[in-house]
Parts: C-alpha cells; sequence; structure tokens
C-alpha cells in the first residue's frame, strides 16, 4: 500500500474512532447533568416533611403525581387479600431475590396504592410464596412515593403457580398493566416503604438512590482520553512517515 493511500485511510479511521469517542464523552456528561437534577430534586423532596396520605393528599397526588416524586410518606389502611404480585430480577447486597409488592386500601379516602414492601431472597430472582409474608388487618406504612413508570415490553406479567394460586410477577412496574391485570383503580405513585407495622419475617426496605454522581465524570474524560489517542496516534504515524521520506512528496497515487 502507497503511504498516501495509507495515510488517507487511517486518517478516516482516527476521524471516525475520535468522533464516535467524543460522542459517547458528552452522552456521558449528559447522564451526569440528568444524575445531579435528579440528585437535586431528590434532596429538595425528602428535605420535606412526610405528607399523611388522607383523602387531600391523596386527591392531590392523583392530579399531579410529578409534584410529589420522592416524597416522604405515611399510608394507613388495609392490605386487600390476595393482592400481592413480584418484582423479579432484584437483588440485595449481591443476593438474588424479588421484591414484594401489596395494594394498601387508604383508611381514610378507599384510595388505592401499591407498596412496594421490600427484597427476599429468591435463588432464582423470579419466585417465591408470599403466603409466609402475608398481612391481614391495618398496617402503616411509612416510605417515598415514587412514579409508576411505562415499562413497555419489559411490563408483560408472568405467573407462577403457588399451591393452588397464580402469582403474578412483573420485571418492571408499568401503571397502565398494573391497572389492567388488578381491574382496579390505582394511584399513579407507588409507595416504596422504609418502615411498615408488620411483623416478622418481613422484607428489607429497599434503600434510598444514592445521592452521588456515579461513574458518569469518569467516563466522559474515557472517551475523551481515547478521541485524543486516536488523533495523536494518527499525528505520529504522519511524522514516521515524513521522516522516512525526506524531502520527498507524498505520493498521490
Amino acid at each position: 500500500m502507497k503511504v498516501s493511500t495509507a495515510g488517507v485511510v487511517a486518517g478516516i479511521v482516527a476521524v471516525v474512532v475520535a468522533a464516535v469517542c467524543i460522542r459517547l464523552g458528552l452522552w456521558q456528561l449528559d447522564r451526569l447533568e440528568q444524575r445531579r437534577e435528579l440528585n437535586a430534586s431528590l434532596s429538595s423532596a425528602l428535605a420535606e416533611p412526610p405528607i399523611e396520605l388522607d383523602s387531600v393528599a391523596m386527591s392531590a397526588v392523583a392530579s399531579h403525581p410529578e409534584a410529589y416524586q420522592y416524597r416522604r410518606s405515611i399510608a394507613r389502611g388495609t392490605v386487600i387479600e390476595g393482592s400481592d404480585l413480584l418484582l423479579r430480577g432484584r437483588s440485595h447486597n449481591g443476593s438474588p431475590g424479588v421484591h414484594l409488592t401489596s395494594i394498601l386500601r387508604a383508611a381514610e379516602s378507599g384510595q388505592l396504592v401499591l407498596v412496594n414492601r421490600g427484597w427476599l431472597p429468591s435463588p432464582d430472582a423470579a419466585t417465591l410464596d408470599p403466603r409466609p409474608f402475608a398481612l391481614r388487618g391495618r398496617h402503616v406504612f411509612e416510605g417515598i412515593l415514587r412514579s409508576i413508570p411505562d415499562a413497555g415490553a419489559d411490563a408483560s406479567p408472568l405467573a407462577i403457580q403457588v399451591a393452588d394460586t397464580a402469582i403474578a410477577t412483573f420485571r418492571r412496574l408499568d401503571y397502565r398493566t398494573l391497572v389492567d391485570q388488578l381491574d382496579l383503580p390505582l394511584l399513579p405513585l407507588y409507595l416504596e416503604a422504609t418502615s411498615t407495622t408488620g411483623g416478622e419475617p418481613s422484607p428489607v426496605p429497599v434503600p434510598l438512590p444514592a445521592l452521588d454522581e456515579g461513574p458518569h465524570l469518569g467516563y466522559a474524560f474515557q472517551w475523551f482520553s481515547f478521541a485524543a489517542i486516536a488523533v495523536l496516534g494518527y499525528l505520529t504515524l504522519v511524522g514516521r512517515w515524513l521522516r522516512q521520506r525526506p524531502g520527498a512528496p507524498l505520493d498521490s497515487g
């Protein structure tokens, strides 16, 4: 291969690699900004006093759910018998498991609220008999409100058979799927419980989201470094070719 042809090919490769790496670095900076905005929203919400989910608060949450994301809340009511659902593919300290959720009928308003009661061990991170953890009577849950997203294909339920009962399991929460599955009205936010009046055994509460910036800044520098390496590597090759052919013009062929 002639020097000029090799140089053109190497230059194109270097430009493409550098452009891709720069784009990935900018994407990581964008994710860093999103993470900072999330941390600010979470910190602000957690600094607010907890709200009692009475009929007035329930109405406000139902009307403007985005305003109550991550708010500390207290829900009182009765768990609907047979309403337990499992969220599969969850882990705790590296151990596989599921999250156990139940539907609470609020004492004052009668509004239904999905409560994520926490993590339970499951060897395959998919199946669990929820009956030993069933709650009866009135209970009080404290936690933070989280939005029920639109999860698309990940929201398709699978059923496991426990004795003569089918238990629905989900990979991701999805509001419309839950409403269709339950055939009941449901608050558009769920309560991620940090404590409950339920007895033992009880699920391990889901920890609050970490208030850190994650690895995004480090990843951005890494991608920008790769872009710089691609460009500097190409310039080094050009310099080497020029030194090997002192005074000779580049071959146009």
